[in-house]
């Protein structure tokens, strides 16, 4: 038995597993039967919280509250409390999670909002074939004792249309993560209050039976994973305080390798625009709970007008966000062989 209302993490498996299911189960549209659940969801509907202002409306409250909003002293007790929550907005995230039953996301300075980010979540049959396309891969080497993560990307045009007639680019994210030995992978289990283990028996994670992350190790991963998919290899993207030596080593061996410095001004760019892709639809990824969650864990971090991505907590991962924006700093320039003067063409709308 599970009686729980709405809560404040998207990443939560209340959220991304029961909520998820229970919903799935309840909706005619999907093929999903299972009799030994009794699921009772009693929210509102998205639509009547597009605009906040609708939830002033007292008849959808009982959507939520079928039985408190029945009698005077229920009415009386949701009704004051909105009122208190109109005054301070900190209240006013328990009003919707509480009360009326409204999953959200809420984080102090939080970068993304994760209802945007789980909109741009697919099925792997819905992406197109990726073979022979370009990729960035951007790394995040972390402490060599720590989470290493890389990130794949891969800048693709659509039919679609920008307002000066340029094809809209979109972008494929796939995200992996590695670890140096199970007794570290525990300890994360602890420490963060996160399934590590679930996640690399699920295949998201990568242990290197090492004493610290075997950055060789990760390396292979890279270049086999990038040659099962034909994948064209443009530019492998480090922070160099961690990999100084292994950059340039790749770097010998042919790859084009860039420097990436985790600061504001060398990430401000690529963290706002990553976001601004994001919440138009233009980033896609497959399911991929440690992407996910370090996602919820990343906050913004401001220095003279410019912004980077930080962690909420000491203890919170944003290893796989931080390989995401390194790789997407240089996807973003991705040249598709539009020339200098068809691209002047297309804004002065010439023929």
């Amino acid at each position: 038995m599970i009686i729980t209302t709405a809560g404040m993490d998207l990443t939560f498996p209340c959220y991304v597993q029961e909520y998820a299911y229970c919903s799935d189960v309840l909706n005619p549209d999907v093929d999903i039967q299972n009799d030994e659940y009794l699921i009772d969801i009693l929210e509102l509907d998205p639509e009547d919280y597009k605009d906040l202002s609708n939830i002033a409306d007292e008849e959808l409250w009982f959507k939520a509250n079928p039985i408190r909003m029945t009698y005077k002293d229920g009415q009386e007790k949701i009704r004051g409390d909105y009122e208190v929550a109109k005054q301070i907005p900190e209240k006013m995230i328990a009003f919707l999670t509480k009360m009326l039953d409204i999953w959200v996301q809420a984080k102090e300075n939080g970068y993304m909002n994760m209802a945007k980010w789980k909109a741009c979540e697919v099925e792997p049959d819905q992406l197109p074939d990726t073979r022979h396309w370009p990729v960035y891969v951007g790394f995040d080497m972390s402490s060599k004792i720590d989470l290493t993560s890389v990130a794949f990307v891969l800048p693709f045009e659509t039919p679609e249309r920008d307002e000066v007639g340029k094809p809209v680019v979109k972008y494929i994210l796939y995200s992996h993560s590695f670890i140096p030995s199970r007794e570290k992978l525990m300890e994360h289990v602890v420490v963060d209050k996160a399934p590590y283990d679930a996640w690399e028996q699920q295949g998201f994670i990568t242990i290197t039976d090492t004493p610290i992350v075997d950055q060789s190790a990760v390396m292979r991963y890279v270049i086999d994973t990038c040659a099962a998919h034909d994948w064209d290899i443009q530019c492998l993207c480090f922070d160099p305080a961690n990999a100084s030596k292994l950059m340039l080593d790749l770097s010998e061996e042919g790859y084009d390798v860039e420097e990436v410095f985790q600061s504001h001004k060398s990430l401000n760019e690529s963290t706002q625009g990553f976001r601004e892709q994001v919440y138009c639809k233009n980033i896609l990824y497959t399911y991929n709970p440690v992407l996910n969650y370090s996602m919820s864990n990343a906050v913004i971090r401001r220095n003279n007008g410019l912004i980077k991505i930080d962690k909420d907590a000491t203890a919170k991962r944003i290893d796989p966000v931080d390989a995401a924006l390194c790789g997407y700093k240089l996807a973003m320039y991705h040249d598709f062989g539009t020339s200098y003067i068809d691209a002047i063409d297309a804004f002065l709308g010439a023929d």
